[in-house]
């Protein structure tokens, strides 16, 4: 009864390191399945472990750069779209103010134009993209501009029009002003208005430098604007003088240098923001073709991790299906012997 015990004792044994071994194999089997690699690539590459741990590294790195790229390709798209909302507006207010230069009523309606186009700049500026100001620069949390009418910027304006004049923007002596004294406000005072440090603390809370992109490891862009920049500094110059100036009741030919200022400067701003949407032009294009570079690169080390840890599917799935049979039939055995006496056999 002994040796009966212990030959079926050490059949048992067998048969369940062999059945343990077997699903081990069968597990390792449904991994690759499901995988498309190897259960234990280290095994199979070796000493080349450490080479292809850098491949994934390089892989990961790619994937995240080519993440921010994107986001930084559409910020540049909402810039670029910005930015030509706002010269359609310089555009607009100065055929509008060329149009109104020798009409009857030509201050009244440069005074909407001029009143429409603050409002349709200051709602175009304040954009925001993945919350946060597109045209703030470095200080994309803040608002870039704070608003005109009844703001520190307006009060500049009233202050600057009674230090020139001697008297308030609404007093019907502004009728007395002559073309050569609008003139000398248009390029002193109230040019300087819209420099440093008066723009700065009366109109901009926006940083004057913009956000850099960095497209690869070694290369940054310049894919944004701010409104700062001379581009809208020119534009809201225009328009704030044809608002504030159209609105008085200064003479016909008063009102002509006023007319023929804002048109020069909107025609100085249209020109810049030209140049604005060149440069973020050619930031999107080094994105697009760092992205092109990096997507080649992200691919071929793609390829190469998968071709010296991948498993052919066929493959996997037939050593699968032997493995399960295999399982089965041990499963089976082991409970044959389970019953087994060695009488049996005697």
């Amino acid at each position: 009864m002994l040796l009966e015990r212990t030959t079926t004792s050490l059949l048992n044994g067998a048969m369940r390191n062999s059945t343990r071994q077997l699903q081990v194999d069968l597990q390792n089997a449904q991994t690759e399945t499901s995988t498309g690699r190897y259960a234990d690539a280290g095994l199979v590459l070796g000493a080349n472990v450490g080479r292809n741990l850098d491949w994934r590294s390089e892989i990961e790195r790619l994937t995240t750069t080519l993440k921010r790229n994107d986001m930084s390709a559409e910020r540049a798209k909402v810039t670029q779209a910005g930015v030509e909302a706002v010269k359609d507006q310089a555009s607009y207010l100065m055929n509008t103010i060329v149009g109104a230069r020798s009409a009857a009523n030509g201050g009244a309606l440069a005074r909407t134009a001029g009143e429409n186009a603050i409002n349709g700049m200051m709602q175009i500026l304040s954009t925001t993209y993945s919350g946060q100001y597109v045209f703030s620069g470095n200080t994309p949390d803040s608002a870039p501009l704070a608003d005109y009418v009844g703001g520190p910027a307006q009060g500049a304006f009233d202050a600057a029009f009674q230090a020139e004049f001697g008297f308030a923007k609404t007093d019907p002596l502004a009728s007395t002003i002559t073309p050569s004294q609008m003139q000398t406000f248009l390029q002193g005072r109230y040019d300087d208005l819209f420099k440093d440090p008066q723009w700065t603390s009366d109109w901009s809370t926006s940083s004057a430098e913009n956000q850099k992109a960095r497209i690869d490891g070694t290369t940054t862009v310049n894919a944004d604007a701010n409104a700062n920049e001379d581009a809208f500094r020119l534009a809201m110059k225009a328009a704030v003088a044809a608002y504030e100036l159209g609105g008085t009741s200064i003479g016909q030919g008063t009102f002509q240098v006023v007319a023929d200022t804002a048109a020069k400067t909107l025609s100085q701003s249209v020109q810049a923001l030209g140049d604005v949407q060149a440069r973020v032009g050619f930031a999107e294009q080094a994105i697009e073709q760092a992205n092109t570079r990096m997507t080649s690169k992200k691919t071929l080390l793609e390829t190469s991790v998968t071709k010296t840890e991948g498993v052919s599917a066929y493959d996997a799935a037939t050593r699968l299906n032997a493995l399960t049979t295999q399982l089965e039939a041990s499963y089976s055995v082991t409970a044959r012997i389970s019953k087994l006496s060695l009488l049996n056999y005697l």
